[in-house]
């Protein structure tokens, strides 16, 4: 008894020992779920905060195409890989402005900076019609502005001769390929948008509505390093239009459908996380669901590449490395889960308090440096 008193004195939960991980730790309802939104408001059309979200989007969309085009531009135009940021740091502009972004104007708007996402969240009842037609005129105005911009820093030839920065499928790849690189990728960014702006994570023993933009410009660099090879990464219907229109070019053109109808079903379907300690039964299942995702999405990798080309790159797939032992490899497997593991029960203890716990972040780091190691 004294232990669990001094438990409580440093700031742990008063919970019994048993007990689900997260939001769904709490015994009271410690959230407040926000109504659903009318389809129509009109009395919003009067609000003067309605407007100035919309400006939020136009201003924060602009920004985000101003940064974006120039880093990709700066990438084409370096005649060595060595002498530009490269893919990686392509990815970083992308996500890291969506992360400063979404910081800046989420008190204002939202911060939706994506047709995708304001029509996601349409769908879920998080915002009346007027408002996403709203916002999605702004994102798409400020997009074709903020690629202009650059087009008018850099001149028309040279803005022309590098591509301007335009969503095109690669070569090599078939539309087919190109739209679904656009569905995973902008079913990874709303899936995170969802979880991040859930209003449970309100709760007290939630850190996520302090770093929520995190999350969510993180979603947006993966999903960059994955598909800028592909289609050079859209998962923003905005985005896209921008550079096209002041791009203006035929075959930026042809491909364009992709970038619109790619982004549909992401943002119709979105996924609800699981929060809780398991039983055998769900375990069982979830370790069945796990495995079958996981053939699932290395199957689409080789559709996309084609088989000669995945074979011939490795697939992925995990061995030992030349010069080391298998009983060199499982036994770095084990103490790697160990870390991994080890960390995720700490992190998600019920007695961290949420004012001095950030689960993701102290999962994440040891997952990044034992890929380092590996």
């Amino acid at each position: 008894m004294e232990g669990k008193e001094e438990d409580v004195r440093l700031g742990a939960n008063k919970y019994s020992e048993r007990q689900p991980i997260g939001t769904s730790a709490q015994t009271d309802k410690d959230y407040k779920e926000p109504p659903p939104a009318p389809l129509f408001e009109p009395g919003e059309l009067s609000s003067w905060s309605f407007y100035r979200a919309g400006i939020a989007e136009f201003i924060a969309t602009f920004l985000f195409l101003y940064i974006s085009v120039l880093t990709v531009m700066g990438v084409v135009k370096s005649p060595t890989k060595c002498g530009t940021v490269g893919i990686q740091g392509i990815a970083w502009a992308f996500g890291g402005m969506i992360f400063a972004l979404v910081y800046c104007t989420a008190g204002i708007s939202g911060g939706h900076i994506n047709p995708a996402v304001t029509f996601g969240l349409l769908l879920a009842r998080k915002l009346s019609l007027t408002r996403a037609v709203f916002y999605m005129v702004m994102q798409c105005l400020g997009a074709i502005c903020g690629a202009g911009v650059v087009k008018g820093f850099m001149g028309k030839n040279q803005y022309t001769a590098l591509g301007g920065g335009a969503n095109v499928v690669a070569h090599g790849y078939t539309k087919g390929d190109g739209l679904g690189a656009e569905i995973v990728g902008t079913f990874v960014l709303v899936y995170t948008v969802f979880s991040a702006t859930d209003a449970k994570r309100s709760a007290r023993d939630s850190h996520v509505p302090i770093l929520a933009p995190l999350p969510i410009g993180f979603a947006v660099f993966l999903v960059h390093l994955a598909t800028i090879p592909i289609t050079g990464t859209g998962i923003n219907p905005a985005r896209s239009l921008g550079a096209a229109i002041i791009y203006n070019k035929d075959h930026a053109w042809d491909d364009h459908w992709v970038f619109w109808v790619g982004h549909i079903n992401p943002a119709v379907t979105f996924g609800l996380l699981l929060a809780r300690k398991l039983s055998l039964t769900r375990a069982v299942f979830y370790r069945v669901m796990q495995c079958l995702g996981a053939i699932c999405g290395a199957g689409v990798v080789k559709g996309f590449m084609g088989k000669n080309q995945y074979t011939a790159l490795g697939g992925g797939a995990n061995v030992v490395a030349h010069g080391y032992t298998k009983g060199d490899g499982l036994g770095a497997e084990i103490v790697g889960t160990f870390v991994l593991v080890y960390t995720v029960f700490s992190a998600t203890d019920a007695k961290r308090s949420a004012r001095d716990s950030h689960v993701p972040v102290c999962i994440f780091f040891p997952t990044y440096l034992l890929s380092k190691r590996s």
